[in-house]
């Protein structure tokens, strides 16, 4: 349903407030509309619609201003009723107008800040050819710096590119001059233990022993439950001195969540869980597993094992890494051994 609300309007030559919309003159000093002409709605708004025998005659086209005057006037005049000059394609109407002025403010006000800067980088290039300017000048300077865009982008960078260079130096292999004075080395064995352990789920797997079942809640499922109707209202600047209220009627379906129970299943079932680890190390060249002895309800999962080499350095440090056992089998102490090291890890250079 559209309705036509009549606006107001504020003389901007004698600040009369609150002239009817429909009013092309001011009631207190009789000046027409001028480019200052912005109407705006009253308070009560319900009191202002016209009626609809009335509404039916009035034009939903904006003004436009007469280029001769400067006066608005109705889109039904094909010339300007105050000075009678005829309708022309230059003259523009109420919104063209007022993008117009929206515009040139924003031309200006960019111009401002523009002389604004320029003003702070003058002071700035004064303060720095003095050489006896004052400390308080040079912490604003300092902090102007700082507050720069390209200041903060050139930071971030400077940091991305120290964060690159530092994974890059990790990653990259670099040689390296050691005499070996240990050889050390640790193998493990882990166990597992077969055993009984309580879950549940929503269906019973195959060689569990079941212990109970329950109702519980599974899902929501989305139901439909009643339709609503809304009504949506939107008011539109005519640009004449009247607003157009549209109201719009709307249906939308509801839906709620419905929880949905299932049977859920709480059962034993065996499973090999870890149960312990045999460890053995030595600073020798012997490395060995230790003994393991199984009970019947246990097994064997994981063998691991590292080999490392100790030694100084060509600059006098103490450096330790990791190599491969077939690397490590074929050091010995007291050699001097070429490396290529990364992220802790060496291999041996032929």
């Amino acid at each position: 349903m559209k309705r036509i609300i009549e606006g107001r309007w504020d003389c901007s030559y004698c600040d009369t407030k609150g002239i009817l919309g429909g009013k092309r003159q001011c009631p207190n000093c009789g000046r027409v509309r001028d480019k200052d002409f912005d109407p705006y709605l009253p308070k009560d708004r319900k009191a202002s619609y016209v009626p609809e025998d009335v509404a039916k005659n009035i034009t939903r086209n904006p003004d436009w201003m007469c280029s001769f005057c400067g006066s608005y006037c109705s889109d039904d005049d094909t010339a300007c009723p105050c000075c009678g000059a005829p309708r022309s394609e230059e003259d523009l109407n109420y919104f063209d107008i007022k993008r117009k002025q929206e515009a040139e403010k924003n031309k200006v006000e960019s111009k401002n800040d523009f002389n604004f800067y320029s003003d702070l980088d003058k002071e700035s290039t004064i303060s720095d050819s003095s050489s006896l300017s004052s400390s308080s000048s040079s912490k604003k300077n300092f902090k102007d710096i700082f507050k720069k865009p390209i200041f903060s982008f050139s930071l971030i960078s400077i940091c991305i590119i120290l964060l690159i260079s530092g994974l890059i130096y990790l990653l990259i292999p670099r040689e390296v001059s050691m005499k070996v004075s240990e050889l050390s080395w640790s193998r493990s064995i882990n166990i597992e233990r077969l055993q009984p352990v309580i879950e549940s789920g929503w269906y019973l797997p195959s060689g569990s022993e079941l212990i109970y079942t329950s109702e519980e809640f599974h899902h929501n499922e989305r139901v439909y439950d009643h339709t609503e109707t809304y009504t949506t209202t939107t008011i539109n600047n005519l640009g004449n001195g009247y607003f157009e209220e549209d109201e719009q009627e709307h249906k939308k379906d509801v839906y709620v969540d419905v929880p949905v129970f299932e049977t859920k299943y709480y059962y034993y079932i065996d499973k090999w869980l870890y149960e312990r680890s045999v460890h053995t190390s030595g600073s020798d060249k012997f490395p060995y597993w230790g003994d393991v002895l199984l009970s019947s309800d246990e097994r064997i999962s994981r063998k691991s094992s590292s080999y490392k080499i100790t030694g100084t350095t060509e600059d006098g440090k103490v450096k330790t890494f990791s190599i491969s056992y077939d690397d490590w089998e074929t050091i010995q102490i007291g050699q001097i051994v070429k490396l290529k090291v990364s992220l802790g890890v060496a291999t041996l250079m032929k």
